[in-house]
């Protein structure tokens, strides 16, 4: 399992952190995270971190795992892909 930090190419407004095995999973764990309006949005997808323990997540904000990770919104991540 990898953290992939997940968001949209023309929009870097904002983004989620996903937990998956691969990038091409962690884009489609956010797509069924949210609804089908963003079904059509051309996601980017940035390793952040690998092998990491736990279940597929989505973590639209600050969560306890990420916290074990050192990983937090509010530090201009999402901003300038």
């Amino acid at each position: 399992m990898n953290l992939y930090r997940v968001y949209p190419r023309h929009d870097d407004d904002w983004c989620c952190y996903v937990f998956a095995a691969t990038r091409n999973r962690a884009r489609s764990r956010l797509v069924g995270y949210f609804d089908d309006d963003h079904a059509y949005i051309d996601f980017g997808v940035r390793l952040v971190q690998k092998n990491v323990v736990g279940p597929e997540e989505v973590c639209d904000m600050n969560c306890d795992r990420l916290a074990a990770l050192g990983v937090q919104y509010g530090n201009g991540e999402c901003e300038g892909f």
